[in-house]
């Protein structure tokens, strides 16, 4: 018995192709890199389609609502503020891409809630200061409750 297997008589050899043959590591080092190149490029192609139609869709509610802030759970709006949310969290995890964040933010869309949030509360008790002379906004001062 030999030590390595061979294709028993009769039985169909490897096909033959006109082209150069290559060995199988010449194929997993050469060809199913470019392959997996060329495929990523046609979903990147794909995903950046995807990424535009949705952008044109956040200004056109922007248009209609005068702001950018849509909730998942509209139900008219349900893949829309999915896509919000998804952007929002790509850029808290530092994956979105520097052209997008431009995009968004020339349309004063908030990428981050919590920093929108706390800026528009300061910009409140800077307004307060302004017109009192201090910060000490009472608990009883029913014109300025959500300071």
């Amino acid at each position: 018995m030999s030590s390595s297997l061979e294709m028993p008589r009769g039985s169909p050899s490897k096909k033959q192709s006109s082209s150069i043959p290559i060995s199988a590591e010449e194929r997993n080092v050469v060809v199913e890199p470019l392959w997996e190149e060329a495929l990523k490029r046609k979903l990147n192609g794909e995903e950046e389609l995807l990424w535009e139609k949705m952008f044109d869709e956040l200004k056109t509610f922007k248009e209609q609502n005068g702001h950018c802030n849509v909730s998942e759970n509209d139900e008219r709006n349900k893949s829309l503020g999915q896509w919000v949310k998804m952007q929002r969290y790509l850029y808290k995890k530092n994956a979105l891409r520097s052209d997008r964040i431009q995009q968004l933010n020339s349309m004063e869309f908030s990428l981050d809630l919590h920093k929108h949030a706390w800026n528009q509360k300061f910009d409140e008790l800077c307004a307060f200061k302004a017109q009192n002379g201090h910060c000490n906004v009472s608990r009883n001062d029913t014109r300025n409750k959500s300071l």
